[in-house]
């Protein structure tokens, strides 16, 4: 069963005529929601190797176990 556009865009706006004010809304803010342009997700931006170099300090003992009074 194929359904011209026309039609189709005939029918959505004969019942939507009939649906209360508050359910237009809502159905409008959907539209709204799906005709907008999504911007397609960058991808993450790889890790450097290296940069931070030499900024932080970690003595050592640091594998050591912690002492129970800590």
């Amino acid at each position: 069963m194929t359904i011209s556009g026309n039609k189709i865009t005939e029918s959505i706006i004969n019942n939507l005529q009939e649906i209360p004010l508050d359910k237009q809304k809502q159905i409008l803010e959907y539209v709204e929601a799906l005709t907008e342009e999504k911007e397609p997700l960058s991808s993450p931006k790889k890790r450097v190797f290296g940069l931070h170099q030499g900024k932080i300090w970690m003595s050592d003992d640091f594998n050591q176990p912690l002492p129970d009074n800590f």
